[in-house]
């Protein structure tokens, strides 16, 4: 009985073995199949990344992509050039990505770097910064120490004295640059 046993456990050794090599035969062709400490993947770094305002509210973005190892690209923005945030994960080969969270008069900092699915990252991209367009105005009015200024696309901004909330900004603060004033709909009886 213990022969028989010890004979189970001796095929049973063996048949793993042989199933561990297997697998690692099957991948050894496979670029991307596996990252470890004995197996990571180089992904290069994009380059010649460039930004450009098209609007107040839109930066677009563009990179050279150096690499053919990757999946995708991750997208961080700064407002101070410091401490970046992920704006975005590109699941694809193409580069330009349109950025429509930004606010005029601020200056953004962007840096790429692309990245694989089995979780290697190449270095990040080389910063660059961008300012936003300023809003073109269409009319502007004056208060005793505040304005407002209504832009070409119906946005309408608010600055100066705030002491008594009359930028409708929702909030006592001064603004030394313009704030756009966010309008929300009220619903009312019979709307």
């Amino acid at each position: 009985m213990k022969k028989t046993i010890l004979l189970i456990l001796l095929v049973a050794i063996f048949l793993v073995v042989i199933s561990a090599k297997s697998c690692q035969n099957r991948n050894s062709g496979n670029t991307k199949s596996g990252s470890s400490n004995y197996n990571t993947f180089v992904i290069n770094a994009p380059s010649a990344l460039t930004a450009a305002a098209v609007s107040s509210f839109q930066i677009n973005l563009s990179w050279s992509d150096n690499s053919n190892n990757e999946d995708g690209f991750e997208i961080e923005r700064s407002s101070n050039g410091i401490d970046y945030l992920l704006l975005a994960t590109i699941y694809s080969d193409t580069a330009p990505y349109s950025d429509a969270t930004v606010s005029p008069f601020i200056t953004y900092y962007y840096r790429v770097r692309a990245f694989n699915t089995i979780g290697d990252k190449s270095t990040w991209s080389d910063k660059i910064s961008v300012n936003t367009i300023e809003p073109v105005w269409i009319a502007i009015a004056a208060g005793s120490f505040h304005s407002l200024g209504l832009a070409i696309n119906g946005a309408i901004w608010a600055w100066g004295n705030n002491r008594y909330g009359q930028l409708g900004l929702s909030d006592t603060n001064d603004r030394y640059s313009p704030s756009r004033i966010v309008l929300i709909r009220c619903k009312v009886r019979g709307d």
